[in-house]
């Protein structure tokens, strides 16, 4: 080594500082390389094209046309250097050494090395399609590695079978290559006819998925995947790797009598039955209570009771989960035996059930949009009825049992043909959610109502249904409406807590039902017509006389003390 005036030459000096730098960025990229897992970080890094030699190269050309000058003497302390006077020595040597053209490019080097090396290069939000750029048109693109992820995380949440938006479900193979509402998603073999991509690229409007557009490589990824042909893995076929969300259970923080969320008469009139909580109570028609069944899947949204006496049901389930019908045959006592069958019926929570007037179709509707017959005796399925494009609310027989009205969130009422199973007519009047439906005794008209705060009556007598009566009722979305088994008074129960009964012939308000101090969540007519029962949202159960409706009597008394005390 030749030694200068000042210390080593210029030209060593230059040569160690490249060694340095070499090994120092070497270094730092080998960890990038594993980090990421990715050997192409380390080559652009490294090789004769990367970063390092080009970086190097900078600097060492600063070095050769910078003016070194003696570093200054810096003053010695005990032990020869103050603390922290190593650092300060180097900075200032270097610096001085370099000039400050060298050093900013050192500077530029160094940030770059540590930016590779602690921060992770961007890369796409689903693990499996970190290293795109590796996918050729001669690799296997693996779905259950590399699409599953991306479906999974961007779009099972609009896609699964519990919401099925656009009709279309990801979540099992045979669902996704079938397509939704607008026919095949994937087209294997043929990506830019794939609904599916022209939705993920915008083509289509609107553009999908509606939370956030897909990242460039994840579309790549899928593109790919469909023009291979859209194959699954041999261990994919029930697609696995995608999995409905996980809806927790929470427990209520206090015991509460449950909201009255469904009621019915026998076809005697004999017994009450009021769905609760995970419960039905039952009473005597003078209002004995006389016993209850549980181990009914949390809110019990519909009861009923087969004319024939030979059935009682329940509707009820979890949200976004499961439906569940259950079904007992009816003897003395029948409550104190278990159900004699339990459908698992709905991939969401049934919200109403209805017997057919013969006894031998059993209707249940949910917020799958889904409605399903079955027949009582068995539990066995009939045949699903499939139109709704939203959550189906209400549902009910005519009384010659051979049509089936239900109204829903898609803001229809819908008339069905129960032999065929097909829709005959849509009623479409309602500007909002359809809540309530029911057919007049005579099986002249079929009304409904919901968050429109309008009564719609259509009379379906002739050829065509004519809409014969729309009335605003209510100050908010009307919950149930009910006709009299006379045909002579309609009455409806709405969010502003009121009740009130219509003359069906004018639709003129009639009366206002006082002191309702909660929601009308369910209500019904004895079968005489002599009794109107009130279920609500506090626990109560009420009756009433129908010469005047004045409350005769309260099965169930109101939780409101308990809620209060909850609500501190």
């Amino acid at each position: 080594m030749k030694a200068g005036p000042n210390g080593p030459s210029q030209k060593t000096n230059h040569k160690g500082t490249k060694n340095l730098l070499e090994k120092m960025l070497m270094r730092n990229s080998e960890k990038l390389s594993r980090k990421n897992k990715n050997p192409n970080a380390h080559f652009l890094l490294t090789s004769s094209q990367g970063l390092i030699p080009s970086c190097i190269h900078m600097v060492i050309e600063g070095l050769r046309n910078a003016n070194p000058s003696p570093p200054a003497p810096l003053p010695e302390g005990e032990g020869g250097r103050r603390p922290g006077e190593g650092i300060a020595r180097l900075n200032v040597s270097f610096c001085s050494r370099l000039g400050l053209r060298s050093f900013l490019c050192v500077l530029c080097v160094l940030v770059v090395s540590l930016v590779f090396c602690v921060t992770p290069q961007a890369q796409n939000t689903t693990e499996a399609t970190k290293n795109y750029h590796t996918l050729n048109q001669g690799m296997q693109v693996s779905f259950g590695k590399q699409v599953a992820p991306i479906f999974q995380a961007k779009c099972a949440g609009c896609h699964s079978k519990t919401a099925n938006m656009g009709g279309f479900i990801l979540t099992d193979s045979e669902s996704l290559l079938k397509g939704g509402s607008h026919g095949k998603a994937v087209i294997p073999g043929n990506a830019d006819e794939s609904r599916m991509v022209k939705m993920l690229e915008g083509s289509i409007q609107p553009r999908m998925p509606m939370g956030g557009q897909l990242e460039e490589q994840e579309i790549t990824t899928i593109r790919l995947w469909i023009n291979q042909g859209a194959k699954l893995d041999q261990d994919s076929l029930t697609i696995e790797t995608l999995h409905e969300p996980e809806i927790p259970k929470i427990k209520p923080a206090a015991n509460l009598s449950p909201e009255i969320g469904a009621l019915a008469f026998s076809a005697d009139g004999s017994t009450i039955a009021a769905g609760g909580y995970g419960e039905v109570v039952f009473f005597e028609a003078s209002g004995r209570k006389v016993g209850k069944v549980t181990g009914i899947t949390e809110v019990v949204r519909s009861v009923a009771f087969s004319r024939d006496g030979k059935y009682f049901a329940t509707g009820a389930g979890r949200p976004g989960q499961e439906g569940e019908v259950k079904i007992w045959d009816t003897g003395p006592d029948f409550w104190t035996k278990p159900a004699t069958r339990t459908i698992r019926a709905h991939k969401d929570c049934v919200y109403a059930i209805a017997f057919s007037p013969n006894g031998k179709v059993l209707a249940s509707t949910s917020y799958d949009h889904m409605i399903y017959l079955w027949d009582p005796m068995t539990g066995k399925e009939i045949k699903p009825l499939k139109e709704h494009t939203d959550a189906v609310f209400d549902l009910v027989f005519s009384p010659d049992g051979k049509w089936l009205a239900s109204g829903g969130a898609d803001r229809t009422v819908k008339l069905w043909d129960i032999s065929s199973g097909k829709r005959i007519y849509t009623l479409g009047s309602s500007t909002e959610g359809v809540n309530t439906i029911a057919f007049h005794p005579s099986g002249k008209w079929v009304a409904a109502s919901g968050f429109d705060k309008t009564i719609h009556v259509w009379d379906i007598s002739g050829s065509e249904p004519l809409e014969v009566h729309t009335v605003i009722a209510h100050e908010e979305p009307v919950l149930r409406l009910a006709y009299s088994p006379d045909g002579n008074w309609l009455v409806t129960s709405s969010w502003d807590k009121s009740v009130k009964v219509w003359n069906t012939q004018t639709m003129e308000q009639a009366r206002v039902m006082p002191n309702q101090h909660d929601w009308v969540l369910a209500l019904g007519f004895s079968p005489d017509g002599k009794k109107l029962v009130l279920g609500r949202y506090d626990g109560s159960l009420s009756v009433y006389e129908t010469t005047n409706y004045t409350l005769v009597g309260e099965l169930l008394e109101p939780a409101a003390a308990m809620r209060a005390e909850l609500e501190k």
